[in-house]
């Protein structure tokens, strides 16, 4: 009976927790694009694990906003009072983006997420561009005996 009744609370709470997370809005693509060219609209990039490959690209003029350092006052001093916010990423589903625009939401910050993340950014044929170098993060090398 424990068991069942665990997982019933278990499965209660992901899906309130999922709810708060669809309330977030959503966009288009080409609406954040629109947005940033008319209303000076900010675009963030909050994948957690997109800066590693040489690679990499990102939407043309976005910033870095790290994920797990919403904490931080310094990260969250950027993010400019007034001006739409756009995040997005790689996930399935935008979940980093919705879980990071649920934190700014409480914050106070007007925010959407791009529907579709990169993916849906680049198949518009919107401009992207290399990660900038100095942004990249070098993962660790491992030696072998």
């Amino acid at each position: 009976i424990a068991l069942v009744a665990g997982y019933i609370c278990y499965v209660a709470w992901t899906w309130l927790r999922a709810g708060a997370l669809r309330a977030i809005p959503r966009v288009r693509p080409a609406e954040a694009a629109r947005a940033r060219t008319t209303e000076g609209a900010v675009i963030y990039d909050v994948r957690s694990h997109g800066y590693y490959d040489n690679k990499a690209t990102r939407i043309q003029g976005s910033a870095r906003l790290d994920p797990n350092a919403l904490h931080r006052e310094t990260q969250l001093a950027d993010l400019t009072p007034g001006k739409s916010v756009y995040l997005y990423c790689t996930c399935v589903g935008e979940a980093t983006s919705a879980r990071v625009a649920k934190d700014l939401m409480d914050k106070g910050v007007r925010v959407s997420v791009i529907r579709g993340g990169l993916r849906a950014w680049k198949k518009a044929g919107l401009p992207v561009e290399a990660v900038p170098l100095e942004e990249m993060t070098e993962l660790p090398v491992f030696e072998s005996r």
